[in-house]
């Protein structure tokens, strides 16, 4: 396959990946995957984490606040 049918392939499957968020129910369901899942990099992963309540005996996510829907 050539270089440029390859991009072409990508920029069409990356336009169609739901976002993991929106697939667990944390983000709108339309919401789609700018990053191919890659989320270190991710802005709006990052918010959804730095919204999440922590329980300070377990050091797990309890709940994402409601303002994040």
């Amino acid at each position: 396959m050539e270089r440029n049918q390859e991009t072409r392939l990508f920029d069409v499957i990356a336009h169609q990946l739901h976002c993991v968020h929106a697939l667990t129910g944390l983000a709108p369901a339309a919401k789609l995957c700018a990053r191919c899942y890659d989320c270190a990099t991710c802005p709006y992963d990052q918010m959804l984490d730095d919204m999440a309540v922590i329980d300070p005996g377990l050091g797990a996510p309890l709940r994402v606040s409601a303002a994040s829907h």
